[in-house]
């Protein structure tokens, strides 16, 4: 595996592992590279693996009743890709994860992960770190949108991921928000003139 370290070093970023847990990861793993626009997962299909990302960037959004897309997450270089959310209880995904830059992934199979995790005290705190930074961003969207506050979500969204403006389209930001690029042009002018005015 040619960039072996630097995937481990990724790995580690999130929570320390041995290079012994990183041996048995590394015999399972298969290294794909995947253009920009090509669809890792589509809804209904059978997800089987855990991605990982090592560079690049993934989108993950499901259809409205009315055809429209609704992103629900972004995933960047050193993230989990986090299946289990988006898991229906006959494995299959409930959502599509598009590649929005050419990106390199480390696939997992997911029967053979699952078992190394529970049998290997790394990888489950690894999991677990990974799992309660999935849940803490899904519950403060959801507050968010609650609210009904535009403004704070959109700077939730600035703090969650921090420099993605400048890599995502604001379609696909806006679908993230559940407004219409028009409406999120709005917030982003009403930002601007704030801080050209401190």
């Amino acid at each position: 595996m040619k960039n072996s370290g630097l995937y481990k070093e990724l790995l580690c970023d999130i929570s320390p592992i041995s290079e012994d847990t990183w041996s048995r990861l590394k015999e399972m793993a298969e290294v794909r590279h995947m253009d920009k626009n090509a669809l890792l997962i589509g809804a209904g299909s059978i997800v089987n693996k855990e991605v990982f990302v090592v560079n690049g960037l993934l989108r993950c959004y499901v259809l409205t009743t009315e055809g429209k897309e609704y992103t629900t997450a972004f995933y960047r270089e050193g993230n989990f890709v986090t299946p289990f959310f988006s898991r229906s209880v006959h494995g299959s995904s409930t959502v599509s994860i598009e590649v929005l830059e050419t990106s390199e992934l480390l696939l997992f199979p997911e029967q053979d992960f699952t078992k190394l995790r529970h049998a290997n005290k790394e990888l489950e705190r690894l999991a677990g770190v990974v799992v309660q930074q999935e849940l803490q961003h899904k519950s403060t969207k959801e507050l968010k949108l609650a609210t009904g506050n535009l403004k704070e979500l959109y700077a939730y969204f600035q703090y969650a991921y921090k420099g993605m403006e400048r890599r995502v389209q604001q379609k696909h930001i806006a679908s993230y928000l559940g407004v219409d690029p028009v409406s999120l042009s709005r917030i982003r002018k009403s930002n601007h003139k704030k801080e050209s005015t401190r």
